[in-house]
């Protein structure tokens, strides 16, 4: 007769995967000192690329659970399992689960081990190795068990309860399947809903602002050519006077040279005569307007640093540059009336 007393340990070991058999299952089940209490380790592993796991243990509530301080997995307790949950797989593709169970009935029991894992964004499920229990601190056979009759209807019993037991489990994961995967379609539709209005509202105000875009860029031509058409009406209107009050000045205003050259002559003879500066006279305005004068420089492209103006009575006189000798002052002349179109100038003594 063979004994074994107060300590003994059971291994099962399950190899069971879908790629190269690489998920293995181990449970060790120790006696613990207390009458029917038992401590259970599970070491998992093959588990590298699996990004979170759930290992259910199909112990009704029935018998006690005792959980261990070992054990940092979260755990559910209901009516007809024990789940644990495993969201961070280690790296060494290995883990250890840890618990104890104290059991309610006298007879031998056994209670199937599920595990479901997820790896390449897949769902996979695998049957651990079934755990077996007796509630004695000491166990003996005489002789191996016959295969009496009684022993015999008591494994056909037992074989179609399993078989019964494992259907259920599968219709509840199935049905739990489908919820989840129903959950997630919907979620996957309102995000797609989400996106499709962001899209949508996105594409519009793009629209709206190449809108307003295109309607102020077509404000903003009409804009200009509104102010050079009217800078041009002005400056035709402004050509026209000029040129009204030119001839009416010419006359004045060779008087006026004459008067100066006199002057001169009478000063020169009386050796008292000072240095002479040159100028350049352009306009001679009985209405002057600074808008017009700095229109009519820009069509010459002439310097504004060089245009200065002179109010004589009623007359604004427009002059260009100062010269030391009149020959420098014709010589600029000279490049006004070739370069800068002007014409009606005329060299005139400070």
């Amino acid at each position: 007769m063979i004994k074994h007393v107060s300590l003994f340990v059971l291994l099962l070991s399950f190899v069971h995967g879908l790629f190269s058999q690489e998920v293995k299952g181990v449970h060790e089940v120790v006696p613990a000192v207390n009458l029917n209490e038992y401590t259970i380790k599970t070491t998992v592993s093959g588990l590298q690329g699996v990004g979170v796991a759930r290992i259910i243990y199909l112990i009704d509530s029935s018998h006690a659970y005792l959980p261990s301080l070992t054990n940092q997995f979260f755990t559910d307790r209901s009516e007809d399992r024990i789940s644990f949950y495993v969201m961070d797989i280690p790296l060494s593709g290995e883990l250890v689960l840890n618990f104890g169970v104290e059991l309610s009935t006298e007879g031998a029991v056994d209670f199937q081990v599920d595990f479901h894992y997820f790896k390449n964004e897949e769902k996979k499920h695998q049957n651990f190795p079934t755990l077996y229990l007796v509630p004695n601190s000491e166990l003996a056979w005489e002789d191996p068990p016959t295969n009496s009759p009684d022993n015999e209807l008591a494994l056909q019993l037992s074989v179609a309860e399993n078989t019964k037991f494992a259907a259920e489990t599968i219709l509840f994961d199935e049905e739990q399947k489908a919820e989840k995967l129903a959950l997630q379609q919907a979620a996957q539709l309102e995000a797609l809903r989400l996106a499709e209005e962001k899209e949508a509202a996105e594409l519009s105000a793009q629209q709206e602002a190449e809108k307003l875009a295109l309607q102020q860029a077509a404000q903003l031509e009409a804009l200009k050519l509104a102010e050079e058409k009217e800078a041009a009406e002005l400056s035709a209107q402004q050509e026209a006077e000029d040129q009204q009050e030119q001839d009416k000045a010419i006359a004045s205003t060779v008087d006026f040279a004459s008067d100066q050259k006199s002057e001169r002559v009478s000063k020169v003879h009386l050796g008292s005569e000072p240095n002479q500066r040159y100028t350049i006279q352009l306009l001679s305005l009985a209405k002057f307007s600074q808008a017009r004068l700095d229109y009519y420089c820009k069509k010459h492209k002439l310097d504004t640093g060089m245009v200065t103006k002179k109010r004589l009575g009623e007359w604004t006189k427009i002059y260009y540059g100062q010269f030391e000798t009149k020959s420098a002052a014709l010589s600029v002349r000279e490049e006004l009336v070739q370069n800068h179109n002007l014409m009606d100038t005329i060299v005139i003594v400070l």
